[in-house]
């Protein structure tokens, strides 16, 4: 999939072209990552324009940009320091837990550039600790509740808590981490769920019941989460 960077004033839009596009479309996903995807045969101009035409509706969708703060919290284990440094490099250490991010005095920490570097470093570290955390805790709800799984995979997933496919592997973001345990563990035993009910019919809800009598209002904290 070949892709373009614009800037409409200080809103980035990624143009990529899709031989599987009959038309274009614009999406903006929970991160508030602005995507255009044309067709193989629409030139990125087109596209630029179709984004231009929508920028009302892009200004109205897009989501509120997630701003990291010193002191903040990073998952159960980790918390952020910001630290202003004389040097003109971005550097970052790493412990079990801290994450210290040093950045040039001439940079504003809420900066594109700083900002940009501090979601990598902690992405980084994220992984690694739901990579201890959330294997433990799949294995542990799993014999409870006396479902089966095959395999664990951890992605960085950006609009999405989970998934299970047939095959019983069950992905989780490493993003759940960020969520108190109420809201994990709900993820986890829906997709432990969907091992037995791949789709959400009554029997999948019914069983969820069964399990966790309050899912449907840890349900509505949960889609008041971000990723």
């Amino acid at each position: 999939m070949n892709k373009q960077s614009f800037f409409i004033d200080d809103l980035k839009i990624n143009i990529k072209k899709n031989r599987k596009n009959r038309r274009i479309r614009l999406t903006i996903n929970s991160t508030g990552e602005i995507n255009v995807t044309i067709p193989t045969y629409t030139s990125y101009k087109a596209g630029l324009n179709f984004a231009k035409s929508k920028i009302d509706w892009i200004k109205k969708k897009k989501p509120e940009k997630k701003i990291y703060q010193d002191n903040q919290q990073i998952g159960k284990n980790h918390h952020l320091s910001l630290c202003p440094d004389n040097q003109d490099n971005l550097r970052s250490k790493v412990t079990l837990t801290d994450i210290i991010i040093k950045y040039p005095k001439t940079y504003d920490y809420d900066s594109q550039i700083v900002q940009e570097y501090i979601s990598k470093v902690t992405s980084r570290a994220l992984k690694k600790e739901a990579e201890n955390l959330l294997p433990q805790r799949l294995r542990q709800l799993s014999l409870k509740y006396q479902l089966p799984y095959n395999q664990l995979k951890i992605r960085n997933l950006k609009s999405r808590w989970g998934s299970c496919n047939s095959l019983k592997v069950i992905t989780l973001s490493q993003n759940l981490l960020n969520l108190p345990w109420e809201l994990i563990d709900y993820v986890i035993i829906h997709e432990l769920i969907h091992t037995r009910h791949m789709n959400h019919s009554i029997e999948f809800w019914n069983n969820f019941d069964k399990l966790m009598p309050n899912n449907k209002n840890i349900r509505k904290k949960l889609k008041k989460s971000i990723y």
